[in-house]
C-alpha cells in the first residue's frame, strides 16, 4: 500500500468513526443533540474528505469499498440537516457502488432507502417508490421483518404524496402491522402517525396522539416534532368540528359579567383561560410552539422554520398578526439559510396574506415581487438516478409507473420461484 494510500485510510477511517460517534451522541437528544451538531459543523469539511478519500478507493482496495458503504449508513439524521439531497445523491452512490461491489445485500437495503428519502425531499415521488421497492425486496430477501416493515411505511408515506390514499393505506397498515409484530415501537409510532395524515376528524387526531405518546416513550425526538405539528394541523383543519366554544363569545361573557365599578369577578379571569384552552386555534397553537422549542433544543433547523410558520398560521386565525408576521419573518430568515426553497415559498405567502388582511398594499406588493424573483431563480437540481446507473437489484422488474401493495399478491408465485432458484430454501 502506498504511502499516500495509507494516509487516506487513516484519515478516512478516523473521521468515519467520528462521525458515527456524533451521530450517537446527537440521537441522545437535549444537550448532546446541540453538542453533537456543533462538533459536525466543525469537522464536516474532514468528514467530506474522508468519504471522498474512500470513494476514490473503492475499486482498488478493500478499505475503500468498506469505508464507503459506513460512510453511506453514518450520520443519517445529521447529514439530512445539513446535507442538501441531491448532494447527499452522489454521496450514497458510492456507498451502494461498494456494498454491490462487495455484495453486501443488508447494507445495500439500507443506502437504497437513504436514496429514496433523498428523493423525497427533492418531491421525486414516483423514482421514490422504484428505489424503496428495491430496499423492500432486498430486506425479503433478507427475511429482515423489521426493515420490511419501515419501508413498507415509506411507500405509505410517498402514496400519500402521490394523492393515492388508498394504496398508502394498503402499505401503511401492513407497516404497522410488522411493527407490532417485530416490536418496533419507534416505527409503529411512525405508522400510526402516517394514518392519521389520510383519516379525518376526531380519527385523525386519536392517531396523532397515539404516535405522540410512543415518540416521547422511546425519546423519538424527531417523531415528537413531527406528531406536535400534525396535531396542530389537524386541529387547525377540524376547528368547526372540533370547537366547543366561540372565541367570538368572550366579549359578550366580559361585558355580562362586568360590575357597576368596571371591574370583574375574580373567578373570571381563569374562566377565559379555560374557554381560551379549549379552543382548537389555542390547542393548534400550543402544539406548534411545542414543535418549535424541540427543533430548536435538538438543532433541527428546517423543522424549526416549518413549526414557526405553522404557529404563524394559527396566531393569524386567531386575529394575531403582529405575532404571525414575527414568525413567518423567522421561518423565511432560517429557510434561507439552510436552502429550503419550498418554505421560503411558503412564508412569503403567508406574510403577503398577512400584509393583504391589513390592508398594507405596498409591503404586499414587495413580497409579491420577491416571489416572482424567486420563481425565476430557481432551477430544479439534476440528480443521476440510481437504477439506471446501477442497476435493479430487486427481484420484481420494474414494468409499471409504480406498484401497488394490491397487486403484491399476483407476482407471489413469481416472488417464491425466483427465491428457491437465487436464495435457496
Amino acid at each position: 500500500m502506498s504511502t499516500i494510500s495509507t494516509a487516506q485510510r487513516r484519515h478516512s477511517d478516523y473521521y468515519l468513526k467520528k462521525l458515527q460517534g456524533l451521530d450517537l451522541q446527537y440521537r441522545k437528544g437535549g444537550d448532546e443533540a446541540s453538542k453533537a451538531l456543533t462538533g459536525f459543523i466543525s469537522e464536516w469539511d474532514q468528514c467530506k474528505r474522508g468519504q471522498s478519500y474512500a470513494a476514490e478507493w473503492i475499486e482498488k482496495q478493500d478499505w475503500g469499498a468498506d469505508l464507503s458503504i459506513g460512510y453511506a449508513i453514518a450520520g443519517t439524521l445529521l447529514l439530512s440537516l445539513r446535507f442538501p439531497p441531491d448532494q447527499r445523491i452522489e454521496w450514497l452512490d458510492s456507498g451502494l457502488r461498494a456494498a454491490r461491489l462487495k455484495n453486501e445485500l443488508k447494507f445495500q437495503a439500507e443506502i437504497w432507502a437513504q436514496l429514496g428519502s433523498a428523493n423525497d425531499a427533492l418531491g421525486y415521488w414516483e423514482m421514490s417508490v422504484r428505489l424503496y421497492r428495491e430496499s423492500l425486496n432486498l430486506a425479503r430477501t433478507l427475511k429482515d421483518r423489521a426493515t420490511e416493515g419501515r419501508r413498507l411505511g415509506s411507500l405509505g408515506l410517498v402514496y400519500i404524496a402521490l394523492g393515492d390514499y388508498s394504496e398508502a393505506k394498503a402499505n401503511l397498515e401492513k407497516a404497522l402491522a410488522i411493527a407490532r409484530e417485530v416490536g418496533d415501537r419507534q416505527s409503529e409510532g411512525r405508522h400510526l402517525g402516517s394514518l392519521g395524515l389520510i383519516s379525518e376528524g376526531m380519527q385523525s387526531i386519536e392517531y396523532f396522539d397515539q404516535a405522540l405518546e410512543i415518540a416521547r416513550s422511546r425519546g423519538d425526538r424527531d417523531g415528537e416534532i413531527s406528531h406536535l405539528g400534525c396535531l396542530g394541523a389537524a386541529w387547525l383543519q377540524n376547528r368547526m368540528e372540533a370547537r366547543t366554544r366561540d372565541l367570538m363569545s368572550l366579549p359578550n361573557i366580559l361585558m355580562r359579567n362586568r360590575r357597576p365599578d368596571g371591574s370583574v369577578p375574580e373567578y373570571l379571569p381563569d374562566r377565559l383561560d379555560l374557554e381560551r384552552a379549549s379552543d382548537p386555534l389555542q390547542r393548534a397553537a400550543n402544539y406548534f410552539q411545542e414543535a418549535v422549542r424541540i427543533a430548536r433544543e435538538i438543532g433541527d433547523y428546517r423543522a424549526e422554520a416549518r413549526q414557526l410558520g405553522n404557529l404563524g398560521t394559527a396566531l393569524f386565525k386567531q386575529g394575531n398578526i403582529d405575532r404571525a408576521l414575527d414568525c413567518f419573518k423567522q421561518a423565511l430568515a432560517i429557510s434561507e439559510q439552510v436552502a429550503d426553497r419550498d418554505n421560503q415559498v411558503k412564508q412569503l405567502e403567508n406574510m403577503k396574506s398577512a400584509y393583504e388582511s391589513r390592508g398594507n398594499k405596498k409591503e404586499a406588493d414587495g413580497i409579491e415581487t420577491r416571489l416572482n424573483e424567486l420563481s425565476t431563480e430557481h432551477v430544479k437540481p439534476t440528480v443521476e438516478n440510481a437504477l439506471e446507473k446501477f442497476g435493479s437489484a430487486g427481484v420484481i422488474p420494474f414494468h409499471e409507473k409504480y406498484w401497488r401493495a394490491s397487486q403484491e399478491e399476483e407476482y407471489q408465485r413469481f416472488w417464491d420461484d425466483n427465491y428457491r432458484a437465487n436464495i435457496g430454501g
